[in-house]
């Protein structure tokens, strides 16, 4: 059997690799600390985790985080190596422990860490090639392989956003991403606590606090001494790990002040992690308000890493977003597994049986005539029966498609897409068929019944027009009526004269009126003078003589009786 897909995570503090099918190999985990031996290949992990580790090398640390520093890494035996030129070792160290020296690699995806800088990805892009890695290698960073591995979790929604939590060794980063589409939305936030390491200083601290009464001991420069704490920091590292899963832990202490077995509690463990684990949550409100997503709206958290595992960091995240958390089967390969998916995906899949084909029906058109040519004829099997023409049947209702002429150009639209042109491999051109009579339709021909129903619009339109211009000629008629019996609007200069009399004698009353043609201008000195008698009756003491008004500047002359 071999492997169809490698996943290799790289991380500050661990490399893990996974192939797919997962049966095909154990997942392999190596710290990343190189040993450079001149005669043997570089090999990546500690003596008890790498078996091909010797003690005669030189070993190299540090180098996951200087990646993308353009300041080499200087070794014990003086020797300068670029950060991402010992990342590319250890990553085909770890890919030949999970493969051997018998397979051809597989397709392989290298899932870089999510807070890297675009400069440190190209670095180590450039520097696979140089450490004997395939050219076909992918780069893809941590939070998208992990989202490739979730997205098969039972628990995962098929839409809506999802907050993706990864609680690193060195650190914890925290995202955003579409469930539908599987994508991640913004930017990835990274934040230095809590991380795994942190706990397991912590934890170390605690410890040390319980078998030790005088701190000063422990600054000794023995060798024993520090040897002694290496191994302490490894047990207190398994014990945070198993307090994961079990209620209590105990850790071997072998130091030269103490020796013997301390009993830790998951109570005690988490009374030293519950600070630094509320961060996680506060990192997380603050992306919510950086992408202004409410919390409401979140479908589900789902975290991975090696810290995911503790059951505080679960509590936490749910208690405060009112939201289930979700975790993988074996946090700490969510990457790395999710990167085997990738790699897998990318690979060619064998064409497989669909079914029969189609073979698409072939349709026959009636072949036009030769002009003066007789009947056409079918030919006929030899054994003389007679064989009739294919024929084809419509619903009721419609009509058969056009016949087509040989040489016309077939319809685009009425062109089954699944019958394949032949091609005329012979130059010779196909017979000439003569074409069909064309026959244009006048559209402009017009029949008596339009010419009636024109010459009946023709007298409508006469009417009303006519009715319109005897309407008009009666109200210019009835205007120019009421202007003459009317008074006029400019009247001429002219004298008046009334006489009125008493009751007791009735008078006629006499009015004379003087009109001055239009033609003539009269200056006003020349003008008569306007007598006007008022209507009133005088009193009995007033006489009866006239009142005349004479314009000004004009002598009054007596009125003739």
């Amino acid at each position: 059997m071999h492997p169809t897909a490698i996943g290799v995570a790289i991380g500050s503090q661990r490399l893990t690799a996974t192939t797919i099918p997962t049966d095909f190999a154990p997942p392999v985990i190596r710290t990343p600390v190189l040993t450079l031996s001149p005669d043997r290949p570089i090999e990546c992990g500690t003596a008890s985790e790498n078996p091909r580790v010797r003690g005669d090398g030189v070993t190299v640390s540090g180098f996951v985080e200087r990646v993308g520093d353009p300041v080499p890494i200087t070794s014990p035996d003086g020797n300068t190596h670029r950060p991402e030129m010992l990342t590319a070792a250890a990553v085909k160290s770890v890919i030949r422990g999970l493969l051997g020296q018998s397979h051809q690699p597989p397709p392989i995806v290298i899932a870089y860490p999510s807070y890297w800088p675009i400069n440190a990805i190209s670095d180590l892009h450039g520097a696979l090639p140089a450490a004997g890695l395939p050219a076909s290698v992918q780069l893809h960073s941590g939070m998208a392989a992990a989202l490739a591995q979730i997205r098969n979790h039972p628990d995962f929604p098929s839409g809506g956003i999802v907050a993706l939590v990864d609680a690193g060794a060195s650190g914890t980063s925290v995202a955003l991403a579409d469930a539908g589409k599987a994508q991640l939305i913004g930017e990835v936030l990274r934040v230095d606590e809590p991380a795994g390491v942190d706990f397991d200083h912590a934890l170390m601290r605690h410890v040390l606090g319980l078998v030790v009464e005088d701190p000063h001991q422990l600054s000794n420069p023995d060798p024993n001494l520090l040897g002694a704490l290496s191994k302490l920091r490894a047990q207190c590292v398994a014990a945070k790990e198993q307090l994961s899963s079990e209620t209590a832990a105990t850790i071997a202490v072998d130091l030269p002040m103490f020796g013997g077995d301390v009993r830790i509690t998951r109570a005690e463990f988490e009374d030293i992690a519950a600070e630094p684990l509320g961060r996680t949550v506060d990192a997380l409100r603050e992306l919510l308000d950086r992408e202004a997503v409410a919390a409401d709206k979140l479908g589900g958290v789902f975290a991975f890493g090696g810290s995911a595992a503790i059951p505080l960091l679960t509590q936490r995240l749910s208690g405060d977003l009112h939201l289930p958390v979700s975790i993988d089967i074996n946090p700490h390969l969510t990457i790395a597994a999710g990167a085997a998916r990738i790699a897998a995906a990318s690979v060619p899949r064998p064409a497989t049986d669909s079914g029969p084909t189609r073979v698409p029906r072939a349709v026959a058109f009636p072949v036009p005539r030769q002009a003066n040519s007789g009947p056409h004829t079918t030919p006929q099997p030899a054994n003389g029966t007679r064989q009739s023409p294919p024929t084809e049947s419509f619903p009721a209702g419609t009509r058969p498609p056009a016949t087509q002429s040989a040489g016309a150009r077939p319809d685009p639209a009425n062109t089954d897409p699944n019958l394949v042109p032949i091609k005329n491999d012979n130059k010779t051109p196909p017979p000439a068929q003569p074409r069909p009579a064309l026959t244009f339709n006048d559209h402009h021909a017009e029949t008596a019944e339009d010419s009636d129903r024109r010459h009946g619009r023709r007298l409508l339109l006469i009417g009303v027009a006519a009715a319109c211009v005897l309407a008009a000629a009666a109200g210019t008629a009835y205007a120019l009526t009421n202007n003459d019996s009317g008074t006029p609007e400019a009247p001429a200069p002219s004298v008046s004269v009334s006489i009125t009399t008493t009751p007791e004698t009735t008078a006629e009353t006499t009015q004379e009126e003087v009109v001055v043609p239009e033609e003539t201008f009269v200056p006003e000195e020349t003008l008569e003078p306007q007598v006007t008698t008022s209507d009133t009756t005088p009193s009995e003491s007033e006489s009866s003589t006239p009142e005349v008004s004479t314009p000004e500047g004009t002598p009054a002359e007596p009125l003739p009786t």
